[in-house]
């Protein structure tokens, strides 16, 4: 899913974090910091992405995969507003906005005691579905246009995607949603040497997954929705 960042107040700071991607003595020392000497190449104090979010907002992609001692300092800092750094023993206060998203159905995960309750009711304030992009193929348009120009200004030139390249988008399952999108027309840029991403350098990630029709909104199905939680932190 793209990655949000949302802002309050006097443009306060603001952070995002996959946490699927990291491991758990990077990701608590990248969150919470660390001090000098906490571990092997910790050769200086360094504040985590909490500290420098006070007063703002901190993005976390895929909370569902996080670990358990993960989550038990998450809920103390939305509980408490404490933290310490790894390593240290000084209690820091901060009041950070936290927006959690996961491709997870988090109240299974909470059922089978892979997620906290506690964390999961402290988090689930105002909870945000998104249907899979199969089901939203009326914004496939408009997304493919977005992350062109996105993909254009990494590369240093100006990217054009066809009409028919966007038709051939729409005809297509995207188990991966944006994620796949996004990848699929960065592969499709690199081959496009004119800077037009036509139909003919459109290579899917599955061949053989026709597009699936889209259904009416009080027929889709909750399986597979990406479910965003936001959190505010007084």
């Amino acid at each position: 899913m793209p990655s949000i960042t949302i802002r309050h107040g006097l443009a306060p700071p603001s952070s995002n974090l996959t946490a699927r991607r990291c491991r758990t003595p990077w990701l608590e020392s990248e969150l919470f910091g660390h001090e000098k000497g906490a571990f092997t190449g910790a050769v200086r104090q360094r504040k985590g992405r909490f500290e420098l979010a006070d007063g703002g907002t901190l993005f976390l992609d895929e909370i569902g995969e996080s670990s358990a001692s993960f989550q038990a300092k998450l809920l103390r800092i939305l509980q408490e507003g404490e933290m310490e750094r790894v390593g240290g023993d000084e209690t820091l206060r901060v009041n950070v906005r936290i927006i959690a998203a996961t491709n997870r159905h988090l109240e299974e995960e909470v059922r089978l005691g892979h997620f906290r309750e506690d964390l999961y009711y402290r988090l689930n304030v105002m909870p945000i579905a998104l249907p899979p992009l199969r089901e939203r193929q009326e914004d496939i348009a408009e997304l493919a246009h977005f992350l062109v120009r996105k993909i254009g200004q990494h590369q240093g030139r100006t990217l054009r995607i066809s009409e028919g390249a966007i038709r051939l988008l729409m005809e297509y399952s995207w188990p991966g949603n944006v994620r796949e999108l996004e990848n699929c027309l960065e592969r499709s840029a690199v081959m496009s040497e004119s800077g037009l991403i036509d139909r003919d350098v459109i290579l899917f990630t599955h061949q053989d997954r026709p597009a699936k029709p889209c259904l009416p909104a009080g027929q889709r199905k909750t399986a597979g929705w990406t479910t965003a939680w936001t959190n505010v932190s007084d």
